[in-house]
């Protein structure tokens, strides 16, 4: 035998870990998207906006929000947000 004992004890318990984890993401997977199935019967229920409104924004908008979010919240907090050193 080319592996000692303990080694392929270490190499199941890896292997053991990798399946229980991507398991357990499929199973939170899962439930996510039964949750979100959910929240749009309800919406089209109650006449809110439709499927686009629980997908994600694409990248480039996502990023622009959160730059937004994060100078708005800066100068409420009284930081300066310009760029002084490039004056």
């Amino acid at each position: 035998m080319d592996q000692t004992f303990s080694w392929l004890k270490r190499k199941y318990e890896w292997a053991s870990k990798r399946e229980y984890e991507t398991r357990r993401a499929n199973q939170y997977n899962t439930q996510a998207a039964i949750l979100d199935s959910i929240s749009l019967l309800i919406s089209n229920f109650t006449g809110q906006s439709g499927y686009e409104s629980i997908l994600m924004k694409p990248y480039e908008e996502a990023i622009e929000k959160a730059k937004g979010q994060l100078t708005k919240s800066a100068s409420n907090d009284g930081i300066d947000t310009t760029q002084w050193w490039k004056k």
